[in-house]
């Protein structure tokens, strides 16, 4: 199934695009099988919860990559990146078991584009920045079990990406430190919109590299088991190129920069 000219639109303008039943829920039970041994608890032993987030750095099991590239999780790769600009995912990573009990909500961030020679390589927020991704052409959040909006979902600011171009492009391909963006709010106002991550197993989200998120508070009483993997391009993502002939990744960037669309 292929995405409609109105959910391109969506990601565009507003930076994120929900794709329901990516994957299967029978795959989503497998994979998290896997993670709950991996993180040495029980879904059905709260005993076991002993910190409110687990975090697991990867899963490359043939249940985990076969997730990531199911034929409608490719055919939405190929309409947002472009025709074979983008290598295959190979594992989940950035995978987080969240528990009841974590209570608090996380900081505003984005996913860092690069580390430079002078970056703590332990310090993510020492990373950059630039307003040509250079690691990341999307942002994947992988629904691996039923979650609702108690259940610790991640917090989206629809349209932030464009906004954020607009704060990089000064900086050129040096970029920006992480720490500050976080540190000067990512321009947040007290009436921006927010979108919760919420779905069934299978459910991901589909996220432009600027979108700004943080992790939500968990008030459920359920688990609840995410996956944020990067989808890497061929190449740098290109700015000087006809609007007709970008990616919508692209078009996206050029818009917050004040590109006209292409008639």
């Amino acid at each position: 199934m292929s995405l409609s000219a109105a959910q391109i639109d969506q990601f565009v303008e507003r930076g994120f695009v929900r794709i329901e039943r990516a994957f299967s829920p029978t795959l989503a039970a497998d994979v998290c099988s896997l993670l709950w041994r991996q993180a040495h608890c029980r879904p059905d032993d709260p005993a076991t919860w002993t910190r409110p987030v687990v975090r697991l750095p990867d899963c490359s099991a043939a249940s985990a990559v076969q997730a990531l590239n199911t034929p409608v999780l490719r055919q939405a790769y190929e309409q947002l990146v472009g025709e074979g600009a983008w290598i295959a995912p190979q594992a989940l990573t950035d995978i987080s078991i969240r528990l009841p009990g974590a209570t608090k909500p996380g900081a505003w961030h984005v996913d860092v584009n690069f580390r430079d020679e002078d970056a703590d390589p332990q310090d993510p927020y020492s990373w950059r920045v630039s307003v040509i991704p250079k690691n990341f052409a999307l942002l994947l959040f992988v629904h691996l079990n039923d979650a609702g909006a108690a259940d610790g979902p991640t917090y989206l600011r629809p349209g932030s990406h464009l906004s954020l171009a607009r704060r990089l492009e000064p900086a050129g391909e040096r970029g920006v430190c992480l720490s500050e963006l976080v540190e000067a709010g990512f321009g947040e106002v007290a009436d921006d919109e927010v979108v919760l991550t919420e779905g069934e197993a299978g459910t991901v989200y589909l996220c432009h590299p600027f979108l700004v998120h943080s992790a939500g508070a968990h008030t459920g009483s359920r688990p609840r088991i995410q996956a944020t993997p990067p989808l890497a391009p061929c190449a740098p993502l290109r700015l000087n190129t006809p609007n007709g002939q970008c990616s919508p990744v692209e078009r996206a960037i050029r818009l917050g920069l004040g590109h006209r669309p292409a008639s």
